[in-house]
């Protein structure tokens, strides 16, 4: 057996998979983010390092993330230092402009967009203005359709770039941008930038309903719907379901009605979105790995979906309220539960008898009490 990197031969024991999972990724891919090498499956070449070169590409990846992260820090505080306003600044603008090719952030052309003449372009298809001609060009390539930029993991295409270069991070896993104040991390400067406002920015949108005040206007919509309204505008069109913001409408249209693939583990279908991190709580639950703890009572869960419902039992909040006689329920499953008291429906059927009972706790002690002395 040989190392694939210093090529120095050794017992099974001395060595690791370049396919082991380490650092929320696998090592071969490690290796490709701190050498830019490609490395194919059907390649002859040895499938193995030793633990000596393991502990270095480990070092090495801990340096390289530093490197990205105090680079990044420095720009952003000197972005900000600066006179110009990133209140008026939109997403695509950061992610274009404050972006390199290797999609790390970079201030040296951030001002060009103020000190130029006040020329413009204007898209004929959709009337949005641009300031700068690669950013018309780049957009025009919406309209147009073309998508040049593949990717190598999966059979994705960007019409940007930059697009491509964060996409990317999905297949890596890298989060480059890291946020000074609360450790959080993103894969685009745009995400970044809308997170540090949370910091740095006045909230000047406040609630005339209490005290609350938020950053942005759509907050505070959403706010005012969830704890003073109880407005639900959004509607889908499939199956009436009703929402308070528009992204957890387009959150259930993906999961509800979208495509869906069934998970290797228990084949039940979930939408590209949640199948993800369904299959890591597989994962998760096979090693006994539970990294959801409960703040009052320590006791530890695999979701924080799982957490948020247990925590209701903590806090006697019960957001769950039947419309026929108002009765309020801290789960949505005892709600559906309840929903059955004012129903004719009797859906649990014995299969000796044909009697019928609205719970399946019923019919079970029905069987017991009357069938089982009898088998």
């Amino acid at each position: 057996m040989e190392c694939r990197i210093c090529q120095n031969p050794g017992q099974t024991e001395d060595y690791v998979s370049i396919y082991n999972k380490f650092s929320n990724t696998t090592i071969i891919q490690i290796i490709i983010n701190i050498s830019s090498i490609k490395i194919l499956e059907e390649d002859l070449l040895p499938k193995v390092i030793c633990t000596q070169c393991f502990d270095k590409i480990n070092l090495f990846n801990e340096f390289r993330k530093l490197i990205i992260q105090t680079d990044e820090s420095l720009k952003f505080a000197l972005y900000n230092e600066n006179i110009c306003s990133l209140a008026n600044i939109d997403e695509d603008t950061i992610d274009s402009t404050l972006t390199d090719q290797s999609g790390n952030l970079s201030v040296k052309n951030s001002h060009k967009h103020l000190s130029k003449s006040r020329k413009t372009y204007e898209c004929k298809e959709c009337n949005k203005l641009f300031k700068k001609s690669e950013n018309y060009k780049t957009h025009m390539t919406i309209h147009s359709g073309e998508k040049k930029y593949a990717c190598e993991y999966c059979p994705k295409r960007f019409s940007r770039s930059y697009t491509l270069i964060y996409h990317r991070r999905i297949h890596t896993k890298e989060k480059p941008y890291k946020c000074d104040t609360c450790s959080k991390t993103f894969r685009s400067p745009s995400n970044f930038y809308v997170h540090k406002k949370i910091h740095i920015s006045d909230k000047k949108y406040k609630c005339k309903g209490c005290e609350e005040s938020f950053i942005q206007l759509e907050s505070l919509e959403i706010h005012q719907r969830k704890v003073h309204t109880g407005e639900r505008p959004f509607l889908c069109e499939i199956c009436s379901s009703d929402f308070r913001s528009k992204a957890s409408l387009i959150t259930h249209q993906l999961d509800i009605h979208g495509e869906k693939k069934p998970c290797p583990h228990c084949k039940k279908l979930y939408s590209l979105r949640v199948l993800k991190s369904h299959i890591q709580r597989h994962e998760e639950q096979n090693l006994g790995i539970k990294r959801f703890p409960c703040q009052q009572c320590g006791k530890k869960f695999t979701s924080s979906s799982s957490r948020k419902k247990h925590f209701l039992i903590h806090t006697g909040e019960k957001p769950f309220s039947c419309e026929i006689c108002q009765q309020r329920f801290n789960q949505k499953s005892a709600l559906k539960t309840h929903m059955k008291v004012h129903s004719e429906i009797m859906p649990f059927l014995c299969d000796f008898c044909h009697k019928t009972f609205k719970y399946k706790h019923h019919l079970k002690s029905h069987v017991t009490s009357h069938h089982d002395k009898n088998q």
